[in-house]
């Protein structure tokens, strides 16, 4: 597995986030009330790396080997590490310069990694090779978007910054985007529609 992760993942892509991450987030905590859309532009940075991990270029071969999509989903899986330890990296760093509420941030990042790599995974249990790469592309665009216009702040505060928001509700929603997220990837990991096209592409092969 440590061989196959070595090489599956991009791990060039995943350092380079790393990187820019720290240096995003300490933009924020200098000058928070201009700079805020970068927090939201960070998460969606650090979700795309996480969904472009799970893309798979030579699906054609890969899915049609013994090895399960749990098994690759796992390996591949190893790059959220990082990610997720530089997102917290951050967040414990800028200490009291960001709104006194860390445990929303560092549950919105686990809750963005956890998001992209359900939805990229189901994308590849259902035969797409590279799903990570829309995927993650849409990522960084919509969640700046989001921080940046903040629409709906009281009923769908995703990235709350001053006391007065409805910080609890952040909670809730980033909490249930979590819970959805793994309900998703326990139903990709299934195996199913992965054995279905691994057994089409057998059959073509056959004949």
């Amino acid at each position: 597995m440590i061989r196959y992760a070595a090489r599956a993942v991009p791990w060039p892509l995943v350092a380079a986030v790393c990187a820019l991450a720290p240096v995003l987030m300490a933009i924020v905590a200098a000058w928070p009330e201009s700079m805020w859309p970068l927090q939201g532009a960070t998460i969606g940075l650090l979700a795309a790396a996480a969904a472009w991990s799970m893309d798979e270029s030579a699906a054609a071969v890969v899915d049609s080997l013994p090895r399960s999509l749990r098994w690759r989903t796992a390996a591949r899986a190893t790059a959220v590490v990082p990610l997720a330890l530089t997102w917290a990296g951050c967040i414990l760093v800028a200490g009291d310069r960001l709104p006194p509420h860390a445990g929303v941030f560092l549950l919105q990042g686990a809750a963005a990694l956890l998001f992209a790599v359900a939805v990229a995974t189901w994308r590849r249990a259902g035969g797409s090779a590279t799903p990570g790469m829309r995927l993650g592309s849409a990522t960084v665009g919509i969640a700046a978007v989001v921080a940046l216009v903040r629409p709906l702040p009281d009923a769908l505060p995703l990235f709350p910054i001053w006391d007065f928001e409805a910080w609890t509700r952040s909670l809730v929603l980033w909490s249930g985007l979590a819970a959805g997220s793994a309900v998703l990837l326990a139903a990709a990991l299934a195996d199913r529609r992965i054995a279905y096209a691994r057994g089409r592409w057998r059959s073509s092969c056959a004949t």
